[in-house]
């Protein structure tokens, strides 16, 4: 099987299963980790090859309830389980996070923002944050890499601003390159592609230097919360992220 038709196949199997697995409740498997709850710098993910796409977005908004419990968000997120099952691929490592990301260091620090689940990207006001990292196929060098997050402020306007502000922020940076600094120090050009923006979410794309390489975001807005989802690989994951954060988003909706 070619790479390409082998990415094919890996692309309908997680849309497969974004579209008929429920959601089950949060279990752990083998080789989970919990990360250090002090706010860090990711090794900005590097590459690999990956999943992909499809299926359109689902319902996001800023429904009637004005908060959402934190076992909420925690019962929202995707299991490693799910994870598994959506990507055909086993999850090597998850690190469970209590705090955002700091930004990798870059030349334009302006567009920082766009790096996804970071301190740039849902600021200090937020009461509690619950995410993970999940590492598929390989912890030292994975297929891909899958991101989720869910940020809870103290009401639904203080969401709403911290959303609005670094809303403006991405669409600012749309078309934009800078420059980032990865562990062995070595400069790594990224450029930015916003594929949507609205007063309910903003999607986005990382693509780094010539490859083929990339890395697709999703930040929505609902309630009181800020919910992003982030895929980086090889392939064209822009609607797959999405349908993960719709189906993060409908959860809460129902919570």
């Amino acid at each position: 099987m070619t790479g390409t038709t082998a990415r094919a196949v890996l692309c309908a199997t997680a849309i497969a299963a974004l579209a008929l697995s429920g959601c089950s409740g949060q279990r752990e498997a083998a080789g989970t980790s919990t990360a250090t709850t002090t706010t860090a710098s990711r090794s900005v993910n590097a590459p690999a090859p990956a999943p992909v796409s499809s299926g359109p977005a689902g319902l996001t908004g800023w429904p009637g309830q004005d908060k959402i419990t934190e076992e909420a968000m925690v019962a929202a997120l995707f299991t490693n389980e799910e994870i598994s099952k959506v990507f055909d691929a086993e999850v090597a490592k998850t690190n469970k996070r209590e705090k955002p990301f700091t930004a990798t260091e870059s030349d334009d620090a302006s567009c920082n923002v766009t790096q996804g689940l970071t301190v740039e990207s849902v600021g200090k006001e937020y009461e509690t944050f619950r995410g993970t990292e999940m590492l598929l196929g390989d912890a030292e060098s994975p297929d891909a890499q899958v991101y989720q997050s869910i940020a809870a402020y103290k009401d639904k306007d203080s969401a709403q601003a911290q959303f609005s502000t670094a809303a403006d922020e991405i669409t600012e940076c749309d078309g934009k390159s800078y420059n980032f600094t990865d562990p062995g120090g070595r400069k790594v050009p990224v450029t930015v592609s916003v594929s949507l923006s609205n007063d309910k979410k903003v999607n986005w794309a990382l693509t780094y230097g010539p490859s083929k390489y990339r890395c697709f975001v999703s930040y929505n807005g609902v309630a009181n919360l800020i919910v992003q989802t982030q895929v980086c690989a090889r392939s064209n994951s822009k609607q797959l992220v999405q349908k993960m954060a719709d189906r993060i988003v409908d959860k809460l909706q129902l919570s």
